[in-house]
């Protein structure tokens, strides 16, 4: 859904640059190096939907949200972006607003209105309704997809309190 979106957003301005952002994720251990960076595959598949390579920066090394928020805004600054759209899951977008306000720089972008959160599945329901409406509709009315939101409310909840866990993993 992440990658149809960001490609729905780069077909209304393609001059657009996407930061795909993933190295191997958190539950991959280092000796299978054949496993693809996530980053890659997002490239590839915005690649084989029509962006233009040029137009993807890849971040290679994050393999948690924390750490991805911290290389987005690395990169934010690096590039001098004046607008940065946060495209993820709705679910997961508490998560990553919370974290974004407690990074200083990127807090201020966010109130500044330069950083945006939007969700994929938004996206994809404005971009095609009639695909879209009726399936999202159903994974989010799924016992495993309330979970979800409650888990991810409550990881919101925990970093603004300064109770979350981020979990080391060895990559």
């Amino acid at each position: 859904l992440r990658v149809l979106a960001g490609k729905y957003l780069w077909d209304k301005d393609p001059e657009q640059i996407i930061v795909a952002l993933g190295g191997k994720g958190y539950d991959v251990a280092i000796k299978d190096a054949q496993q693809p960076l996530i980053c890659e595959i997002m490239k590839n598949e915005l690649i084989g939907l029509g962006v233009a390579e040029e137009k993807i920066i890849l971040e290679k090394k994050s393999n948690i949200t924390i750490d991805q928020v911290k290389a987005l805004g690395q990169i934010i600054g690096k590039n001098n972006f004046d607008k940065t759209i946060v495209i993820s899951n709705r679910y997961h977008l508490p998560r990553i607003q919370a974290m974004i306000e407690g990074k200083g720089s990127l807090s201020n972008l966010l109130e500044q209105g330069k950083i945006k959160l939007q969700s994929a599945e938004e996206s994809l329901i404005e971009s095609d309704k009639d695909n879209w409406q009726e399936v999202i509709r159903m994974v989010y009315n799924s016992r495993w997809m309330n979970q979800r939101v409650i888990s991810e409310f409550k990881g919101a909840a925990d970093f603004r309190a300064g109770k979350y866990k981020i979990k080391k993993y060895e990559n």
